[in-house]
């Protein structure tokens, strides 16, 4: 079991006062070897969410991976191919609920996790998803869909984080394919 620590508390502070929660996403390319640095950069401002793509860690090698102050509240790993996935680390004073969006998932197509953040004042769904660059590109759209839909509850608000790799300064049909599902879901 890794054990990483983030000596700074203002973390805690931040939360007992109440301040606007801060979401910190990275497509990190191996949690493993870049964790250190990870923390390094984090440890001035530290987020209440981390949300990570690209952790290329296995289902039990992540579940016993341990962040102080952190709990892991959400999270895929491939079942067939290497590297990818993705996971959302929450501070653990934060109370939150897992979605289950697994059987939604494809290795490279389509990776997510999903988490409901629950509190008096703000009710939060939180997306974190991963598309490989040799994904095809219509079923993570079909999939994200679906986990849309299966997330949806119109009393919270979504924020999504990810890596799609779509490059959207260059016209394509994955481009336009991404425009076009924007435009539909809003």
């Amino acid at each position: 079991m890794e054990n990483y620590k983030n000596n700074n508390h203002s973390l805690t502070r931040l939360l007992l006062h109440q301040q606007p929660i801060k979401i910190y996403h990275q497509n990190i390319r191996s949690l493993r070897y870049k964790m250190n640095e990870l923390l390094c950069h984090l440890s001035h401002d530290p987020p209440h969410i981390l949300c990570i793509s690209e952790h290329h860690l296995h289902h039990e090698e992540l579940t016993s991976f341990h962040i102080e102050n952190y709990v892991l509240g959400s999270c895929y790993s491939r079942k067939s191919k290497y590297k990818g996935g993705v996971c959302i680390f929450l501070h653990n004073s934060i109370k939150f609920t897992s979605l289950d969006t697994d059987n939604f998932c494809l290795d490279q197509d389509f990776e997510a996790c999903t988490i409901h953040l629950n509190s008096k004042h703000d009710k939060l769904c939180i997306l974190a998803t991963y598309r490989s660059p040799q994904g095809n590109c219509n079923t993570f759209l079909t999939k994200f869909d679906r986990t849309l839909h299966k997330s949806y509850n119109h009393n919270f608000s979504f924020i999504i984080y990810g890596d799609i790799n779509v490059d959207c300064l260059t016209e394509s049909a994955k481009k336009l394919n991404l425009t076009n599902f924007s435009v539909l879901q809003s």
